[in-house]
């Protein structure tokens, strides 16, 4: 269904309910919060509004694959020597250590071993074959010291992953043999253990920043976007559509979400009426963004654009700014 020529028309109801603007300092622009803004404050904290970083790949030192080579093949060989003079145990140490050879031989391979992390999640290599874990499904992310009978042999990073997960069992079965941890990332990839792991769990929490299932700010920019939807969801309510991507939201805080979108894609096109009629159509785009975010600061780029292109629409509809 096509839109209508006239801008949808913003609901006031009681004093109460009612959107209130406010003069801006800067530009005298009218621009406000609907009453529900305060109370989406009362249910969550306000999340910093950080970028993802751009996708990275690390791989391990060439030492590091040495040294655990030389402390197997050492285990390995004293295990035997062991079993052979002195006690059958020996060839148990021996086995305990002998499983790490393959793992060194591997990681010398060159360009084989490595782990790459970008937005979606982190993808582990060795002997290419690769295995890749979404951010959804991990907990969080920790150290995991290894310990052969008793005797320290290396650190590496564990993980945890979110009960709701049932899938990727081949790296529990890797975990199996470390214990402590339902995952684990074979190597350090040329960082300490504890380095590794806060890297990785800031990832993590950057990755739920950008979730509505974690955050505020992505669940505003959802809300907005179900808004702004033309076809058969134009104005229509975005209740149904927001609690299918939250399903942990209440009736009331939905209700506040629809209300905070509505209000913010209404000022959006009243801000581009304002400054059209003031200096015209052409070249309002900073100007307008920058006014916009300076009452919404937690609209992304992409409904930025999408708001600006409607708005734009119904102003040359109007015959705003000619």
């Amino acid at each position: 269904m096509a839109p209508s020529k006239e801008r949808p028309k913003q609901t006031v109801s009681d004093q109460e309910n009612s959107m209130h603007f406010r003069q801006s300092n800067a530009g005298g622009i009218n621009v406000g919060l609907h009453w529900a803004w305060s109370n989406l404050i009362d249910y969550f904290a306000m999340d910093e509004m950080t970028e993802i970083q751009a996708s990275i790949t690390l791989y391990n030192k060439k030492w590091s694959a040495i040294s655990l080579f030389l402390i197997s093949a050492a285990g390995v060989a004293g295990g035997i020597w062991i079993g052979m003079v002195k006690s059958w145990t020996g060839f148990f140490i021996a086995g305990l250590f002998v499983r790490w050879l393959p793992i060194a031989i591997v990681q010398r391979i060159p360009g084989c071993p490595y782990l790459h992390v970008d937005q979606s999640g982190f993808t582990i290599s060795n002997l290419f074959r690769r295995n890749t874990v979404p951010w959804s499904a991990v907990d969080q992310f920790f150290v995991v010291t290894i310990r052969h009978t008793g005797i320290w042999v290396r650190q590496i990073v564990g993980f945890n992953f979110v009960p709701s997960c049932h899938q990727l069992k081949k790296f529990r079965q890797f975990a199996k043999i470390i214990g402590k941890c339902e995952g684990a990332i074979p190597d350090t990839y040329g960082k300490k253990a504890n380095e590794l792991a806060q890297f990785l769990n800031e990832r993590l929490e950057i990755a739920r920043s950008n979730d509505p299932c974690y955050s505020l700010k992505a669940r505003l920019n959802l809300a907005l976007k179900f808004a702004q939807e033309w076809g058969e969801n134009y104005g229509r309510p975005i209740q149904g559509r927001l609690r299918q991507a939250c399903p942990n939201l209440h009736t009331e805080e939905l209700d506040h979400f629809n209300d905070v979108a509505r209000v913010a894609m209404e000022c959006g096109y009243d801000l581009i009426f304002i400054i059209a009629k003031k200096r015209g159509r052409d070249g309002i785009w900073p100007e307008w963004r920058e006014s916009y975010l300076a009452q919404y600061p937690w609209v992304d780029e992409n409904n930025l654009a999408r708001l600006f292109s409607t708005g734009m629409y119904y102003a040359w509809k109007d015959g705003v700014g000619q």
